[in-house]
């Protein structure tokens, strides 16, 4: 068993270190650009558009229930059954919006029904990198944005490996 453990322990370090690697760049690419908070009752929306031009990224957290997100560049109202791009987990909701789509671009976030009301953060970066040659860009010319390093995929990998850990130990 002792020896089991040790490996276990092993690999989550080296994880770890790998993910700090990652991370550490992933800095550079994202400026935040707006958070807000909000409720929505069970199968309501919550709609706002995107006017800002550029690779954006919506991140979507969850607080209570479950709140999920459709994004549409051809609705002004997207639904679960009409939208371009979506993100629906139980948790931690990522979008990225390519500068090719058309601004506005209508976002709309869902209330699921399983949950009398959803509480959700909702946050918006600009992605800086040049996705078509794979370059990364520095913020535009007098952009006054905040930079915030947010990393919810690497932060669940994490979270389901020290579950692990834990377990094993």
């Amino acid at each position: 068993m002792r020896m089991h453990t040790q490996t276990v322990i092993a690999v989550y370090a080296a994880l770890l270190e790998i993910s700090a690697c990652f991370v550490h760049g992933m800095e550079d690419y994202f400026y935040h650009l707006q958070t807000f908070e909000d409720v929505i009752g069970a199968g309501n929306y919550t709609y706002f558009k995107l006017t800002r031009p550029g690779n954006i990224r919506i991140f979507l957290q969850t607080l209570e229930g479950d709140a999920d997100i459709y994004v549409s560049e051809t609705t002004t109202k997207p639904t679960f059954e009409d939208y371009d791009l979506k993100s629906v987990t139980c948790g931690e909701d990522i979008v990225d919006v390519p500068d090719s789509f058309l601004r506005p671009t209508a976002i709309a976030i869902y209330g699921h029904p399983c949950c009398e009301e959803s509480r959700f953060s909702c946050s918006v970066y600009l992605d800086t990198r040049d996705l078509s040659q794979g370059d990364i860009g520095l913020p535009p010319p007098g952009f006054e944005g905040d930079l915030e390093e947010e990393h919810p995929g690497w932060w669940f990998l994490l979270k389901v490996l020290e579950f692990i850990l834990d377990v094993a130990l």
